[in-house]
């Protein structure tokens, strides 16, 4: 599945030039000749990476965002740096371009391969079963935008029949409910520790700079929808709607113009596996 998740976000970098990583940073292409550039801080303006497997797979943004962390877990190392197939290798505040990428981006005669070959001499015949495997692989690659939607609902489906689901983090950046948990007691009578919800210290404005938002959408109505799911268990009435740039909209939870309260709040929610964002306006 970690294979399918770095195509997304190697086609998602190549149409349209940079690509969000939830908790992870933004990648952007930029300069001539053309590399890859890492920010920490996440692009309001770029694509994020769980949006667009929801368009691209036709799942919902629970399973997206579920997907999406599994592949986050499996692929961060434990000095931090994450590999992607295709991209290169992210480290702490920078990353180190994959040659085959390089070549692709600044060499357009020569496209990036579908798989690496060391070539040997054959006889005649086994270069053309060579070739035709070869068109074949760029084929596949060429449609799985499209098949993406079987493999990801299949994925699911199996996950699901494999093991339930405990808890399941809600939408990073750009867009839900977690169930609560509950700390069972130890055999020993020793007390049950329940952490407490975070109460809600900041009135939701539009004018603050510093927003915890719980996703930001393309339609009024669907943010309509997140706010009557209540993904934070605070109640309806403590949300509000703003405008956000590309004309979407994002749900705001609390706003305020301390970001070390707002920075609180997160940690807080973060500690009940909410998944919330911290959006800075200038």
């Amino acid at each position: 599945m970690s294979n399918i998740v770095d195509k997304v976000i190697y086609n998602t970098l190549i149409s349209e030039g940079r690509v969000a990583l939830p908790e992870i940073g933004t990648l952007c292409l930029e300069g001539e000749p053309r590399t890859v550039r890492f920010e920490e801080n996440i692009d309001p303006e770029a694509p994020l990476l769980t949006e667009v497997i929801v368009k691209m797979g036709g799942i919902s943004l629970e399973e997206a965002t579920t997907l999406y962390n599994d592949w986050r877990s499996a692929s961060r190392e434990d000095n931090g740096a994450i590999t992607l197939e295709g991209i290169g290798r992210i480290q702490p505040r920078t990353i180190v371009m994959d040659g085959a990428l390089d070549k692709a981006l600044n060499h357009h005669s020569d496209p990036l391969p579908t798989a690496r070959l060391k070539r040997r001499r054959t006889d005649k015949w086994l270069w053309w079963v060579l070739g035709i495997a070869i068109a074949a692989c760029a084929t596949l690659w060429a449609i799985m935008p499209w098949d993406i939607n079987a493999v990801f609902i299949g994925t699911m489906e199996e996950e699901k029949k494999e093991e339930p689901i405990v808890a399941t983090p809600t939408v990073v950046p750009y867009e839900e409910v977690t169930e609560e948990i509950v700390v069972t007691p130890e055999p020993e009578s020793k007390p049950t520790v329940t952490t407490p919800e975070p109460t809600a210290t900041t009135t939701p404005t539009t004018n603050k700079r510093y927003n915890l938002s719980v996703g930001v959408y393309s339609t009024k109505q669907n943010a309509r929808d997140c706010i009557n799911r209540d993904p934070l268990k605070i109640g309806s009435a403590n949300y509000i709607i703003g405008n956000y740039p590309g004309g979407k909209w994002i749900v705001i939870a609390h706003s305020s113009n301390s970001k070390r309260e707002i920075e609180s709040l997160r940690s807080q929610y973060k500690r009940k596996g909410k998944d919330v964002w911290i959006y800075q306006r200038y």
